[in-house]
């Protein structure tokens, strides 16, 4: 009986080893990152880059993290946001079926350019569950000025978004927004 034990901790060693090392081979390759960015592009509407290094990793779950990511505007190509680093996690069951599926998408120290060169950067920006059309939770963290947490639903056919946020200040009563702009 304790052989089997034994047999068995050693085969989901291997197995998470296996899983580990063919994720970071395929993720590392243009493939895995390029799949991952076809990803991020298709929920966002817009052309996303993965740059810089990229690591992979395994738990707490399967994704990556990076030191540049750039989002464009897909006709114009005009760059529209950039950040110094991010992470992504995904979904653990599309990985089986061979489908990306972003499940978690940090960016930290993200810059948004609009038009006429006016720039705004924010420390972390974090969401869950992006996909237009549906109810997707938002995190933005603004240093010293507190956080702002809440969901969006954004409708891109209409150029509208559902709203409900709450932003928060250390020792300052809540804020609230809610609403369809």
């Amino acid at each position: 009986m304790k052989r089997w034990l034994l047999f068995g901790f050693i085969g989901l060693i291997v197995l998470f080893l296996a899983a580990w090392f063919g994720l970071q081979a395929w993720i590392e390759s243009a493939g895995g990152r390029s799949a991952v960015e076809r990803q991020l592009s298709a929920a966002s509407g817009q052309r996303v880059t993965l740059e810089g290094e990229l690591d992979v990793s395994i738990l707490p779950a399967p994704g990556l993290r990076g030191t540049g990511l750039k989002v464009a505007d897909p006709v114009s190509g005009r760059e529209i946001a950039s950040s110094r680093a991010y992470s992504v996690d995904l979904a653990l069951r599309p990985l089986f079926e061979r489908r990306i599926v972003v499940d978690r998408l940090r960016v930290e120290w993200i810059r948004f350019e609009a038009a006429g060169g006016r720039q705004v950067a924010v420390p972390t920006l974090e969401m869950s569950g992006f996909e237009p059309g549906s109810e997707t939770w938002i995190s933005v963290g603004l240093g010293p000025f507190g956080a702002v947490d809440g969901n969006f639903t954004w409708y891109p056919q209409r150029s509208g978004m559902d709203v409900s946020l709450s932003w928060s200040v250390p020792e300052r009563e809540a804020v609230g927004l809610d609403g369809l702009f």
